[in-house]
């Protein structure tokens, strides 16, 4: 395994299991974590150029070479990218295809997680764009192609190998944020272009209208408590931006009328601030409920 590797593509399917010999792709097979079997490294070592926030791109004319294109589930030239978000350092699949639809994941649960009768029992899907959570494997649909996302583990120690591998991650980065500047002030500037059916949502994603912001659940972490709620720093799970969620709770003065006057008129102060900080968005949490 490359020291670089930050977690392998293991096949479950025949097409993906052929991805593996390809010519390509053969000097990237390396044995996984956990007994998982050979699978197709991703880290910062795989991709030709420094691409700064782009780790590895799979596609028919890709990093790593995806090429069975049946025509109900054709792929692309460049058909998703595994990213990392330059300010939360969180990682990300990037879909770079028109067809968002047919790329989708979902956490792959441990042994003790599974049926009595040891099937896998997967957890919720995520259609397109989406965090991958540093040491949660996943199972995931390129296409025709299915993998298990297995991360690499660095130390037994679970909560000790996010960090580890989050360290990873970043250090690749910052190292190909250093050869893509080297490169712009070298006379042999770069040639090649990315000529996916769509870019990177570095690009797009910024200023996409989206009617509501999703947080994964597992990176919410309380920031502050008062009167009327509490304020948690969530992570939008389409972009990896941070975000604020106040949960408040009505019923606490036993003047449910006023407080819904007074949060209406909070939220209409809110919209109307022009500033570079989080966006928020308002969970509202019945008394009876939050009690139980």
């Amino acid at each position: 395994m490359h020291p670089k590797t930050l977690f392998h593509l293991v096949p479950t399917n025949d097409v993906a299991h052929a991805a593996l010999l390809h010519p390509d792709n053969k000097s990237f097979v390396s044995d996984s974590s956990c007994d998982h079997g050979p699978g197709l490294e991703v880290g910062y070592h795989v991709t030709t150029l420094p691409r700064r926030h782009v780790i590895a791109r799979l596609g028919r004319d890709a990093d790593l070479i995806l090429r069975e294109s049946p025509a109900k589930l054709p792929m692309s030239t460049v058909h998703v990218a595994f990213e990392i978000n330059p300010a939360t350092h969180l990682v990300l699949l990037s879909v770079r295809s028109k067809r968002v639809s047919y790329v989708s994941f979902s956490i792959l649960p441990s042994k003790k997680e599974r049926g009595n009768s040891g099937e896998v029992i997967a957890g919720e899907e995520i259609t397109g764009d989406g965090v991958i959570i540093y040491a949660q494997n996943y199972t995931i649909t390129i296409a025709s192609y299915k993998f298990d996302l297995v991360w690499r583990s660095i130390t037994s120690d679970p909560a000790n190998n996010h960090e580890l591998l989050k360290a990873l991650a970043v250090q690749g980065y910052e190292e190909s944020v250093q050869r893509w500047q080297q490169l712009l002030t070298s006379r042999n500037r770069p040639t090649d272009s990315d000529n996916s059916e769509a870019q990177s949502w570095h690009v797009t994603r910024l200023n996409t209208a989206r009617p509501i912001l999703q947080d994964v659940l597992k990176l919410r972490v309380a920031i502050g408590k008062g009167s009327f709620g509490t304020v948690y720093k969530a992570v939008d799970q389409v972009t990896g931006h941070l975000f604020a969620i106040k949960m408040v709770e009505l019923g606490a003065t036993g003047n449910t009328d006023a407080e819904r006057a007074m949060l209406h008129r909070e939220i209409k102060v809110m919209e109307r601030l022009k500033h570079v900080g989080p966006p928020c968005c308002y969970r509202l949490i019945p008394r009876q409920r939050a009690e139980d």
